[in-house]
């Protein structure tokens, strides 16, 4: 790689970053545990946010265009639309969830004005690792003495559900590597992200989550990616990073063949009775989606399918659910969402711009990674991924309108040296 340039910092983080940043921090350690009885905290920081949103977009009269913004309201437009037209309204939760994780969205786009205010979030978030390992201290403890478990003794912890602590801690892991190419300046502070990482890794082996042992796979893989594109810069480089690479990937796989959960891997390939009835599920989900025209269309409503099936469930994957929920036009709506923001994030690596080139790496692969969990399971609606989407989505803008007032500046020097 060429000798890269940073560009002068001369923006200081806003109060609206800070706030996204302290919503994503209590999302995952208030937001799951009714024992904690603090799981409504979240809502009111989140109400809060909103109206800061709303005061700061009529005092700066500056209006973040993001297009998945934009398509992700669209879809909970149509998501209501369709609610009110099914023939079970009897649940209001899941709609009204939908409406407030969408407003939220917004609203977060709208606060991400400068690199520091996404490298803000991203850290406030990063360290809710630490009081998500005190909350479940003792249970890991518990969990660490034991030499096997049932497929109830999975951790969950706080979190309520094994597979929501997972994807919450590959999270962490992409929030705490991205962190660290994004701060250019020695801080004292990078000296936390190991530990945290090594936090996240435990808790999603403990969880025995499938979608965190393959997301943790995948994510494996990116960084490793990363580390060779950003390191290797000679034939000897290469061969030696490579060379390390696989070795790290052999102890991980090792750790994870003698892990208690490795079983649930095997199961999973191998057909075992919950990965069936999962299939079963999405098989259902598509037949009942194209029974007729209106469904094909516009879908049954959301949080209707379990009234249509044989385990009384929902599919398990966002595109069956949004498919028989909304039908064609809230699935196209949903991930144009995400089509758009890999679009944007394309253009930028395809221009080279080499000061956050690996960041913007990092941004492309969990785009892929959250669109990989939208397969496996329901995220539509999610309390922390569809913020995190996007945050993603306007440091996207952010860089976007950086390097073309770098461009505008060098075109406007070099017009005015031509005409001197």
């Amino acid at each position: 790689m060429t000798q890269e340039t940073y560009p002068n910092i001369t923006e200081k983080p806003t109060i609206g970053g800070f706030l996204a940043g302290i919503y994503l921090f209590s999302v995952p350690i208030l937001s799951y545990s009714e024992t904690l009885g603090l799981f409504m905290v979240p809502q009111y920081i989140g109400f809060i946010l909103v109206i800061y949103a709303v005061y700061d977009l009529f005092k700066s009269k500056q209006f973040t265009r993001s297009r998945f913004a934009l398509f992700y309201v669209l879809f909970a437009i149509c998501s209501i639309i369709s609610y009110l037209y099914s023939e079970h309204k009897e649940q209001t939760e899941p709609i009204l969830t939908l409406v407030k994780v969408m407003i939220i969205t917004v609203s977060i786009s709208q606060l991400i004005r400068n690199r520091l205010d996404y490298s803000l979030c991203l850290f406030i978030f990063f360290i809710s690792i630490f009081i998500a390992l005190y909350l479940n201290y003792d249970e890991i403890l518990r969990m660490r003495s034991s030499d096997s478990f049932s497929e109830e003794e999975r951790f969950a912890g706080s979190f309520a559900n094994a597979n929501t602590a997972a994807l919450y801690c590959l999270a962490v892991f992409w929030a705490g590597f991205t962190w660290l190419f994004h701060v250019r300046d020695k801080s004292i502070l990078k000296i936390i992200i190991i530990p945290g990482l090594l936090l996240a890794l435990m808790v999603t082996l403990y969880s025995g989550s499938r979608k965190g042992l393959l997301g943790l796979g995948l994510l494996s893989m990116g960084v490793a990616w990363v580390t060779l594109k950003l390191f290797g810069t000679n034939h000897f480089r290469r061969a030696l990073i490579g060379l390390s690479i696989l070795v790290a990937m052999a102890f991980l796989f090792k750790f994870l063949y003698h892990s208690p959960f490795f079983y649930r891997l095997q199961g999973m390939f191998e057909g075992e009775s919950s990965s069936n009835v999962r299939s079963e599920l999405f098989r259902q989900a598509i037949a009942i989606w194209s029974g007729s025209v209106r469904n094909l269309v516009v879908g049954i409503g959301i949080n209707n399918f379990k009234f249509y099936n044989d385990y009384f469930a929902y599919s398990h994957s966002t595109i069956s659910e949004t498919l028989v929920s909304t039908g064609i036009i809230g699935f196209t709506l949903y991930f144009t969402g995400f089509l758009v923001s890999f679009s944007d994030y394309y253009k930028l690596y395809k221009k080279h711009y080499a000061p956050y080139q690996i960041v913007i790496l990092f941004n492309l692969f969990m785009l892929f990674l959250i669109l990989f969990f939208n397969s496996t399971a329901v995220m539509f609606d999610d309390r922390l991924f569809m913020p995190l989407l996007g945050i993603i989505s306007a440091y996207g803008l952010v860089l976007k309108r950086e390097m073309q007032n770098e461009e505008d500046s060098e075109s406007d020097l070099n017009l005015s040296q031509f005409q001197q």
